[in-house]
């Protein structure tokens, strides 16, 4: 764990790398629909628990113009990045409404995917 983890008292989720859902991505550009993906079976690599935890859930499903705007440059952000690491830290860099913000876009991607791919939930 490095050293602004520590300080922000930060539980990183940890990719074990043998895991079948995340070691043919190894050494891979990591795209979003790979992570929402990975998501889909609750591995959340990008994110620190801590984030997961105080993110409030977005219930409505229209964002602001403003939250629109701003969901589109963090992702244009992150597609310029390769590494898991490199995308966290942009992550790291926001400030932390815009990564709530992002955070919970994600989770609600995840949870549609996985009602998408199993219809019998809904």
């Amino acid at each position: 764990m490095n050293e602004d983890a520590k300080k922000l008292n930060y539980l990183p989720i940890k990719v074990i790398p043998e895991s079948p859902a995340t070691q043919n991505y190894q050494g891979q550009t990591i795209h979003l629909a790979t992570l929402i993906e990975l998501g889909k079976n609750g591995l959340f690599p990008l994110f620190y628990t801590q984030w997961l935890k105080t993110s409030p859930t977005k219930e409505e499903t229209s964002f602001t113009k403003d939250d629109r705007d701003t969901l589109r440059k963090i992702i244009d952000q992150l597609s310029n990045h390769k590494s898991i690491e490199r995308k966290r830290t942009i992550l790291l860099s926001l400030s932390v409404k815009d990564r709530d913000l992002f955070v919970s876009t994600f989770l609600k991607l995840v949870e549609e995917k996985i009602l998408d791919d199993s219809p019998d939930l809904h």
